[in-house]
C-alpha cells in the first residue's frame, strides 16, 4: 500500500503568493493571428484555460512610418473580452524602417519605445500584462546575434515608457529560450524592474525534470531579482510524426501545465493552441493543441475535461507517493477537493489517496469517468503518465486541515535560513497536528526521530554538517510529520553551495594548463590563482570586471603526467575570500587497442542507410598522438550515431567535468554527449553544432545541467558515482557523411573549499 506525502515546499521565493490563483489563472496557450481567424479563442474558453500570450508585432501596427493602425488587435483583444480571458501582450520583434532586422542602434530602441508608448496609450488599463520580446537568446529572434547588453538597452527605453506612461501596467521579460542561465545573469542590470521573469524550458526529455532546474534559476535570482514571478511563457511538445503519439502528445500537455505548478511557477503557457501546418514530419507544425482545420487533437479533449474538473479550485501543494517518479496534486475549492496523479516510472502502478469521504468520482481526462467508493476514507486508482483526476465532493476534514498549511520555502542558503523556515513551517503544521511525530533527516546525516519538540531540539547541530557538504553535491533536508489516517507530511529543502565563480579547465594544444573562470553573479572582484603543473609552480592575478565576462587563466607548462592541482582565491566585497581547488582526476588517450575497446551504435528510422567505422589514428595536426577516428554516412531521413567507451569505470562525487578534444569537420551536424549517473538516470548535454574546422575543447558539466534527462531515478538530480556513456553523438539534420576526431578527455574537479 503507497503512504501518502505531502510535499509542499516546491513553491518558493514568489513575490506574490500563488495558492490563491485558481487553475485557470495559472495556465495559458500560445495563439496566432491566424488561430483567432479560425476562431481559436471561443477554443480556448472551452479549454478551461485562462490565459493567452500573443504578439503585438511591432510591423504589423505600423505599416507606413509614423502612422500606427492597431485594428486588428483591437478585434482579437475585444473577442478576449468577450470570453473573459486575460492575455499576456508580447512586445515584439525589429521593424525594416528603423534599421531591422537589428536592434543594436539608437533609432531602433527610440522608435521601438514609441511603438511600446502608442500601444500603451491605446491597452492600458485593460488588465493585460505585456512581456519585453520573445527569446533575445536564440538567433533567430536577435541580429546579428544575442548580446546581453544590447537587450539591456532595450529594455532600459521600454522600462522607462512604462514608468513614465503606465506605472501600474505589469511588465515581464526577457522570454529567454530554454533555461539560459549565463544570458539571464548578463541582464541583472534590468531584471529586478519585471514583475516576472519569463522563460521557456523546452525539452525533449518529461515536463517534470524542470522542477530541479528551477531550484537553479532561483538560486541566480537571489542574487538578482529576488522577489520576482517566474513565468513559463512558451513550453509545449511536439506530436510530428516519430516524436510522439497522440495520446502521448496529450499526456505531455496536461502534465507539462500542471508540473509548472509543482515547480512554483505562477503561471504556464502552452505552445500553441493550433497546428501551424500539416507535414506528418515536420516538428514546428504539430505543436497545437488543434489541427490546424480546428479539429481537436486528443491533447485539446484531455485539457477540456481536466479544466472543467479543477474550474475554479486552486493548487495546494504536490503529494508524492511511493517513489519520487509518482505525482499527486491536491487542488481545493471550499468542501471540493480534487486529486490529480500521474507516474513517470516505465511501467503503470497503483496508488492510494486519502479522501475522507465515502465515494469519489475518478475521470481520466479524454477517456471518461466512474464512480468509485472508498475503503477506510481511501481510494485506490491506477497511476500512469495519463494524469487521472479523482473528484472528492463533499466535506473531507482531513483535506481541509491539508489544505490550510502554508507552502513551505523550498529553497535555503545558509543553516539560519533553513533552521528559522523549518521551525515556522512545522510550528504551523503542529498547531493542526498537535500530537504528530517528526522525523529530521538529511544527506550524510543521522536521521533523528520522535515526538517534534524532541527532534525541533537536533535541528541546529543537525544543519552546518549539511551546508558543508553541499559543496560538493546538491544536499537535502527533509523533516516528515506523521499525522493520522496514514497520512505523512514531509517538507523538503534543496540545499546547494553558493559559488562565486564556475571553474573550467581545459589543456590547450601546446601542453599548457588554461582555466576560464566566470563569475556565477556579476561582481567586481579580485583575486589569485596559485597551481603546480607536474613540477611547475605558477601564479596568476585574475580579475572579475562586475558583468559576466569569463577570465582565462594560463597555469603551466607542459608536463608529462598531465596532472594539475590549483587553488583560487578571489577577494570579495563582503571581505571573506571565496577559495576553490581544481585537480585532474583522470586522463583518457588513444591507444591501437582503442579501435575495438570503443563501438560505435547507430538508431536512424527504417530505410535509411547507414555507415559509421571507429579506428585509431594518428591525431591531425595540432595534437600530439593517436585520436580516435570516426568515419559516418548517414542516407536522408532521422538518425544519430554514437560512440561508447568500454564497459566499466566511473567518476566519484569530486568529478565536476569532463573536457574532451574534438577536430570537428565543418558539418553544421548536432553534437552532444550522454552521461549516466548510479540509479541509470541518463543525462544528454548539447555541445553545439560541428560548424568547426580543426580541434576545439568542449566541456561536459557533471551536474544537474543538462536539459534532456530520463530513466533511472528521473528526478533531474546527478547521483554519484557517474559515467561517460558516450562522449559523442552526432546527429545530422537529414543525413550527412563527414569524419570527426576525438582526441582524448580528461575529468577534473573544481569545487569550493
Amino acid at each position: 500500500m503507497s503512504m501518502l506525502y505531502a510535499l509542499l515546499c516546491l513553491a518558493a521565493l514568489n513575490a506574490q503568493p500563488t495558492a490563491s490563483l485558481t487553475y485557470q489563472d495559472r495556465v495559458g496557450v500560445c495563439v496566432h493571428m491566424e488561430h483567432v481567424r479560425k476562431g481559436g479563442l471561443d477554443r480556448v474558453k472551452e479549454l478551461g484555460i485562462g490565459w493567452i500570450r500573443t504578439d503585438l508585432n511591432w510591423e504589423s501596427v505600423e505599416r507606413r512610418k509614423g502612422e500606427f493602425d492597431f485594428s486588428a488587435y483591437d478585434r482579437l483583444f475585444a473577442d478576449a473580452d468577450r470570453l473573459g480571458l486575460k492575455v499576456l501582450v508580447i512586445l515584439d520583434y525589429w521593424h525594416r524602417f528603423y534599421d531591422g532586422p537589428r536592434m543594436n542602434t539608437d533609432v531602433a530602441r527610440r522608435e521601438f519605445a514609441n511603438y511600446v508608448a502608442k500601444s500603451l496609450a491605446r491597452y492600458k488599463g485593460r488588465g493585460f500584462h505585456w512581456e519585453l520580446w520573445n527569446e533575445p537568446n536564440h538567433p533567430k529572434f536577435w541580429h546579428p546575434e544575442p548580446d546581453p547588453d544590447e537587450y539591456n538597452a532595450l529594455a532600459r527605453e521600454v522600462q522607462g515608457v512604462f514608468a513614465d506612461l503606465a506605472p501600474s501596467e505589469t511588465l515581464i521579460g526577457p522570454a529567454l529560450s530554454h533555461l539560459d542561465l549565463n544570458f539571464l545573469t548578463g541582464l541583472a542590470p534590468v531584471l529586478p524592474k519585471f514583475a516576472s521573469i519569463s522563460f521557456h524550458p523546452y525539452r525533449d526529455g518529461g515536463p517534470e525534470s524542470v522542477v530541479p532546474e528551477l531550484d537553479g534559476l532561483r538560486q541566480t535570482l537571489g542574487h538578482i531579482a529576488p522577489q520576482a514571478n517566474l513565468v513559463a511563457s512558451e513550453w509545449g511538445y511536439s506530436s510530428a510524426r516519430g516524436r510522439m503519439t497522440d495520446d502521448q502528445h496529450a499526456d505531455h500537455a496536461m502534465r507539462t501545465l500542471l508540473t509548472g505548478m509543482v515547480a512554483g511557477v505562477q503561471r504556464t503557457f502552452w505552445y500553441d493552441l493550433m497546428n501551424d501546418g500539416d507535414d506528418p514530419q515536420e516538428r514546428e507544425h504539430h505543436f497545437g493543441l488543434y489541427q490546424s482545420d480546428g479539429t481537436p487533437k486528443a491533447a485539446a479533449k484531455a485539457l477540456k475535461d481536466l479544466g472543467r474538473s479543477l474550474r475554479d479550485h486552486s493548487y495546494v501543494g504536490r503529494f508524492a507517493l511511493a517513489t519520487p517518479q509518482d505525482y499527486a496534486l491536491l487542488f481545493a475549492k471550499n468542501d471540493s477537493y480534487r486529486w490529480v496523479a500521474w507516474t513517470i516510472r516505465d511501467r503503470a502502478t497503483q496508488a492510494d489517496l486519502t479522501v475522507g469521504v465515502p465515494g469519489v468520482r475518478v475521470m481520466r481526462p479524454g477517456h471518461g469517468s466512474s464512480e468509485k467508493s472508498s475503503h477506510n476514507g481511501r481510494v485506490s486508482i491506477p497511476l500512469g503518465p495519463r494524469p487521472t483526476v479523482v473528484e472528492v465532493n463533499g466535506a473531507s476534514d482531513l483535506l481541509k486541515r491539508v489544505a490550510s498549511l502554508p507552502n513551505a520555502p523550498g529553497h535555503a542558503s545558509n543553516p539560519t535560513e533553513a533552521t528559522e523556515s523549518l521551525r515556522a513551517t512545522l510550528a504551523a503544521a503542529g498547531r493542526v497536528w498537535p500530537k504528530a511525530s517528526l522525523t529530521l533527516e538529511g544527506t550524510g546525516v543521522q536521521r533523528v526521530s520522535g515526538k517534534a519538540e524532541r527532534v525541533l531540539s537536533a535541528i541546529d547541530g543537525a544543519l552546518p554538517p549539511l551546508f558543508k557538504l553541499a559543496a560538493r553535491q546538491e544536499a537535502t533536508i527533509r523533516a516528515t510529520l506523521t499525522l493520522d489516517q496514514g497520512v505523512r507530511l514531509a517538507f523538503v529543502w534543496r540545499v546547494r553551495d553558493l559559488a562565486v565563480m564556475a571553474v573550467f579547465p581545459h589543456d590547450p594544444l601546446n601542453g599548457s594548463f588554461e582555466v576560464t573562470l566566470v563569475p556565477l553573479v556579476p561582481q567586481t572582484a579580485a583575486g589569485t590563482s596559485s597551481a603546480k603543473v607536474g613540477a611547475t609552480a605558477v601564479e596568476r592575478p585574475f580579475m572579475f570586471d562586475g558583468r559576466r565576462n569569463p577570465v582565462l587563466v594560463s597555469l603551466g607548462s607542459t608536463d608529462p603526467g598531465r596532472r594539475l592541482r590549483a587553488e583560487f582565491r578571489a577577494s570579495l566585497r563582503q571581505g571573506a575570500p571565496w577559495v576553490g581547488k581544481i585537480e585532474t582526476l583522470f586522463t583518457k588517450r588513444f591507444a591501437p587497442e582503442d579501435a575495438t575497446a570503443f563501438r560505435a551504435m547507430v538508431d536512424t528510422d527504417a530505410g535509411v542507410t547507414q555507415r559509421v567505422t571507429v579506428s585509431v589514428a594518428d591525431a591531425p595536426s595540432g595534437l600530439p598522438g593517436k585520436a580516435l577516428k570516426v568515419d559516418y554516412r548517414l542516407g536522408a531521413g532521422r538518425g544519430y550515431f554514437e560512440v561508447r567507451p568500454p564497459d566499466g569505470g566511473s567518476f566519484p562525487a569530486q568529478a565536476t567535468s569532463i573536457g574532451m578534444w574534438v577536430h570537428g569537420d565543418g558539418s553544421g551536424h548536432a553534437l552532444r554527449a550522454r552521461i549516466v549517473d548510479a540509479t541509470g538516470q541518463f543525462f544528454q548535454h548539447d555541445l553545439g553544432p560541428i560548424d568547426f574546422k580543426g580541434w576545439r575543447h568542449l566541456v561536459v558539466p557533471l551536474d544537474n545541467s543538462a536539459r534532456d534527462r530520463w530513466g533511472g531515478a528521473n528526478d533531474g538530480v546527478l547521483h554519484f558515482p557517474v559515467r561517460l556513456h558516450s562522449p559523442l553523438l552526432v546527429q545530422p539534420v537529414n543525413g550527412g557523411s563527414g569524419t570527426v576526431y576525438l582526441g582524448g578527455y580528461t575529468v577534473f574537479s573544481a569545487l569550493r573549499e
